[in-house]
């Protein structure tokens, strides 16, 4: 899609400013650009000559599609690094802000990814030394979730995001890390995005004791989530 794709979109059959293009997406008009927003993003604006990418923070697979499906570029991932072009170049990497033009040349910086790449190999191994220790924490037993945790895991704002991401605040998570904490928020927050509706039976929680491991509980599912909970603000972007 392009701008006068855009345009063409909004003006017919009756001119509008915005118009639903699928699920929780929708064309903006704006003095200057029309953008694509899917939540509360606008993960690409489009103007006369070029267009402009975003994630807003979330590098997930419906934002990936998004920008795929109505920007003039193709943004694929390999070991959770976002890069722009086929599946076999993995040599410009994506980065919020990017500019690119209506023939999919990229008119911004282009940006080597190597760095990037050898430092998320250096902290995927550290999430993942820690997943493991954390894990066998839960198997041994560690309380159900309360106020005594790390505060940027336990408290929530009124959005129900934690401390730590409502303030974009990452190092307490190396904290945890480096220091081998495993408080039970970050584990059952971990739990809780993946999207299991009832945490405390995956993670074990006993209804008599209120410990992690005595109940049934699904080890894997608890070593995945933390790794993709971490994985997700932690990896370089």
């Amino acid at each position: 899609m392009n701008y006068n794709d855009a345009k063409l979109k909004l003006d017919t059959p009756i001119k509008k400013d915005s118009k639903k293009l699928e699920n929780n997406t929708y064309l903006i008009r704006h003095e200057n650009y029309i953008g694509v927003k899917l939540h509360d993003t606008e993960v690409v604006k489009l103007y006369p000559d070029h267009a402009e990418l975003f994630t807003g923070g979330w590098f997930t697979n419906t934002t990936r599609d998004r920008i795929n499906k109505y920007s003039p570029v193709f943004v694929h991932t390999a070991k959770s690094i976002w890069y722009i072009g086929n599946y076999d170049d993995n040599s410009k990497l994506y980065y919020d802000g990017i500019k690119v033009d209506y023939n999919g040349n990229i008119i911004s910086e282009v940006k080597d990814p190597t760095d990037t790449e050898k430092k998320n190999a250096k902290i995927k191994k550290e999430i993942k030394s820690f997943v493991e220790y954390a894990t066998e924490q839960v198997e041994k037993g560690i309380d159900l979730p309360s106020g005594g945790d790390c505060w940027y895991c336990a408290l929530k704002s009124q959005n129900k995001k934690t401390l730590g991401d409502e303030t974009d605040n990452t190092d307490h998570l190396w904290q945890h890390i480096k220091e081998k904490y495993v408080v039970p928020s970050l584990v059952w927050n971990a739990v809780k995005e993946r999207g299991y509706q009832y945490p405390e039976i995956i993670i074990g929680y006993s209804r008599e004791g209120g410990k992690s491991g005595e109940g049934f509980w699904v080890k894997e599912s608890v070593k995945n989530a933390l790794r993709r909970y971490l994985t997700d603000r932690l990896l370089v972007r």
